[in-house]
């Protein structure tokens, strides 16, 4: 260990890779991300997928691909390097967990890039993307799209009519929560149900019939993955 130690504090740095390689190295990394962030925008719909984000996996697949570059087969570069990243600390938490395995694979492009193995960044892309459009339309993994969460304000003597649209519109219904409070002398109960439904076109009908009961209000908050909620 203390003849690498001293080997690598004598080491003198020279630059191992021209300006044509490094150039290379770079367009290669933006171009394969630039790649991913476009699958990421079309496969993502909801509001997660934001400029930010798309930004955030191009920009990091360069940064890591100039890393990667600059400390080479350098083991005193790669310590100095640990030793720099272990201070930075990130409080913005991503708000869809499938985010971070575009980030990971953006950073995992960058690797393969600046050590000059372009072909296994395709490779790793092509498979990558196969298998987030072959899982997104796996049935099993669809499952948890066909619900929606919504909030209602009506009076207490209209909760049966409501109850029996759900079961009239086949809808699979549970109350997560419910309070009541008194206006204009009327008991009036705020109510928010889990909704779950076999195709969109039961809850379509489901919103078209809710318009005809005597429902004050009526919140629909969106329960794909996508969404956050």
């Amino acid at each position: 260990m203390d003849t690498l130690i001293t080997e690598s504090s004598s080491e003198q740095i020279m630059r191992s890779i021209t300006l044509t390689q490094f150039f290379i190295a770079m367009l290669s990394s933006f171009t394969l991300n630039l790649i991913l962030a476009k699958f990421y925008s079309s496969l993502n719909t909801g509001y997660t997928s934001s400029t930010p984000v798309l930004k955030t996996i191009v920009l990091i697949g360069l940064i890591v691909t100039l890393i990667m570059v600059i400390i080479g087969s350098n083991i005193a570069r790669a310590f100095a390097l640990v030793g720099a990243m272990s201070i930075v600390r990130f409080r913005n938490p991503l708000k869809d967990p499938k985010d971070l395995t575009y980030i990971f694979a953006s950073i995992a492009i960058g690797m393969a890039c600046g050590t000059f193995f372009y072909e296994y960044a395709v490779i790793f892309l092509i498979f990558f993307l196969f298998a987030n459009y072959t899982l997104k339309n796996l049935s099993f993994m669809k499952k948890s799209e066909n619900f929606r969460v919504i909030k209602v304000r009506l009076n207490q003597s209209n909760e049966k009519d409501l109850i029996t649209l759900f079961k009239k519109s086949s809808i699979d219904f549970k109350l997560i929560n419910s309070s009541n409070f008194i206006e204009n002398d009327q008991n009036i109960l705020d109510q928010v149900f889990e909704l779950r439904f076999e195709n969109e076109d039961d809850f379509i009908n489901f919103k078209n019939s809710i318009h005809n009961e005597k429902i004050y209000e009526i919140n629909i908050y969106l329960g794909e993955p996508e969404s956050g909620i």
